[in-house]
Parts: C-alpha cells; structure tokens; sequence
C-alpha cells in the first residue's frame, strides 16, 4: 500500500514486518542472495534483521543441498504487493518457474513465511506460510530472528520448532554478511 490521496488528507500505510525465507541450491547462491537482499532492501522496505545461513537437503526431490536463510523485513506492502515483489526480484535474479507441478532446483527461491501479528488468507498468499511448521530448514533460520513471533493458535516459532517433526540434517553455515 503506497501513500495515497483522500478527501484533502494524505494517509499512509502502516508498517508492518514480515518473515521471508531466501532459499537456494543452483548457481552461485550466496551472491544471489546478496543481490536478493539489496533488491528486496531497494523496493521493498527494511531488512531488519538476518539469520545466519544454513544448508539442508533438497525437500521433495533428489539434488543438490539448498543454503537458506530468514529475514524479517519492515515494509508499508500489503501482503500481496510484497509477493509481487518478491516474484519480480526472483525474475530479475534469473528464477524462471517451472509449469509443471513439483519442487526443483533453483537459483533463488523467496518465500513469504509469517507477519507478524497478521493471518492472510488469499488464493495466492497464506500467511502463515501453510507448510512452515513442517520445515525445519524455514523454522530454524526464523527461530534465530524472530522466535517469539506467533502463530494464529498462539504457539511460538521457537515452538513450532520444537514438535517439528521434521528430521533432515539442516547445518549452521558462517554467517552472510550483507551488505558485501
């Protein structure tokens, strides 16, 4: 929601912070990711904060381990204006989706995974994300910077980490610094 006109009165949208998860596991990810958070940086708000990354196996396909990593983002878009963009940045940064269904490889992959405070719930966004508590490689990243953030039921992320039944190995890699 950019700033608008009404009636004589300039209103503005108010800020609202979400949870994105940046994932990879084709090319040279790091520096996608590095491009991905000055682009997200550039249209689409404030990185606040950053988890370190971290690195698991692929999730429903057989290929390269994938290096993830959260942010949580200040931004004054609504829900589906940052989807938007985010789809535009994965596009700048050479993403092209795949019209079959199914997981594969990718160069940059960037999810919205939770608002904080906020459900969302549109044919082409669910806040939160409907899979996050199934994926250890999302929860651990957001654990990191955002554990006390809460899910509709009240439960925690730090929780939801903790009954996650999710088994694969996700390791702790050295953080990315950003700017680089």
């Amino acid at each position: 929601m950019a700033a608008g006109r009404v009636e004589g009165k300039v209103t503005f949208a108010p800020m609202m912070r979400f949870a994105l998860l940046l994932g990879g596991n084709s090319g040279d990810v790091r520096g996608t990711f590095v491009r991905a958070l000055s682009l997200l940086q550039g249209k689409a708000g404030t990185i606040q904060t950053q988890s370190q990354l971290y690195q698991s196996p692929s999730w429903g396909f057989d290929s390269n381990d994938f290096l993830n990593m959260a942010v949580v983002l200040e931004t004054e878009l609504s829900p589906l204006e940052l989807l938007d963009c985010a789809l535009e940045i994965e596009r700048e940064l050479g993403r092209k989706r795949r019209d079959q269904p199914g997981y594969s490889d990718r160069s940059i992959d960037i999810d919205l995974l939770l608002g904080e405070g906020i459900s969302f719930d549109h044919p082409r966004l669910l806040l939160p994300h409907p899979r996050l508590t199934l994926r250890k490689f999302a929860l651990l990243p957001l654990s990191e910077i955002a554990a006390d953030w809460q899910f509709p039921d009240g439960s925690t992320v730090i929780d939801a980490l903790h009954i996650c039944e999710d088994t694969s190995i996700v390791k702790l890699l050295h953080p990315l610094n950003f700017p680089e």
